[in-house]
This record gives C-alpha cells, sequence and structure tokens, in this order.
C-alpha cells in the first residue's frame, strides 16, 4: 500500500485541535463574561445603596446632620455596603431655563428624568450627599477595586 501523504501529509485527528482551540477560547470567554458581570453588579448595588442613603439621609435631615448621616449609614450597611462620606449642605434655588407653565401643562421633553417636575428646578434646603464603597468584587474583578458611588438628595418641600 502506498503512503497517504507522507509524514506531514496525515490530517487524521485535525479536527480535535481545531475544536479544542475552539472551546478554549470559549471557556476564556465566558470567564471573562462572568467576572466582568460581578463587577457590573457590584456597580449598580453601590449605586443603589449611595441613592437610597441620601434619600433616607434627606427624610432625616430635620434632626440634623448626625440624623441624616447616622440613618444613611444605616441603609448603607443593610445594602453590604460602607458609608465612605456624607455631607448636609444648603442648596441654593436655581429656575435656570425653567418654564412657567404648571408642570402637567409641559410637554415630556420639558420635564426632568423621571417625569416628577420641570427640568432644571432646584429647591432650596439642605441637601444630603453621600458616597458609597460596595463589598469589594472578587476573582479577576478584584483588579478594578471595590465599586463606589456618590449620590445627592434634597429634603420634600412642604
Amino acid at each position: 500500500m502506498a503512503e497517504r501523504g507522507g509524514r506531514f501529509g496525515d490530517d487524521r485527528g485535525a479536527a480535535s485541535w481545531v475544536a479544542v482551540a475552539v472551546l478554549g477560547v470559549v471557556g476564556v470567554a465566558v470567564v471573562f463574561g462572568v467576572q466582568y458581570g460581578e463587577v457590573v453588579v457590584g456597580r449598580h448595588r453601590a449605586a443603589a445603596a449611595a441613592d437610597l442613603a441620601a434619600v433616607a439621609g434627606a427624610a432625616w435631615v430635620s434632626g440634623g446632620e448626625a440624623s441624616a448621616c447616622g440613618r444613611a449609614e444605616w441603609v448603607v450597611r443593610r445594602m453590604g455596603g460602607e458609608l465612605v462620606a456624607c455631607a448636609v449642605s444648603e442648596r441654593e434655588p436655581s429656575k435656570q431655563g425653567v418654564s412657567e407653565q404648571e408642570p402637567s401643562e409641559l410637554e415630556p421633553s420639558e420635564l426632568g428624568p423621571a417625569g416628577l417636575g420641570p427640568a432644571g428646578l432646584e429647591g432650596s434646603g439642605p441637601e444630603v450627599v453621600v458616597e458609597v464603597r460596595g463589598p469589594p468584587v472578587g476573582g479577576f474583578g478584584a483588579v478594578f477595586g471595590a465599586p463606589s458611588a456618590r449620590a445627592r438628595a434634597g429634603a420634600a418641600e412642604a
């Protein structure tokens, strides 16, 4: 019998090596995707904790900075984070570029992000500003450190 392709011409089993290489690339992509997902979820949790802490602090701002920041810290700890900074400051009223119409008469493009009131209309009074650090992300996500976020909220006007 004649030799089929010589010493280097035999391609039997070549598909196995290709399959192994493709599975290796897919495996690396899956691991990277899972780690990236952990980082994104950690960032979203930190942002949610900061937002909720700022709103909770604003609700308690009438009791002073200690009361507002105490409530903000309580909320952040319950959400698994750490309150890095908390401050209460005065806001100045700003009506820059705001229509004199009632909010119900405004077009959707003139409303704020949640459609709750005219864009650019900020009340006066105390405002709570918080900075939150979330729990550290494990695995390769640890390269980025613990996610953090800032948020601010003002007390509702009576």
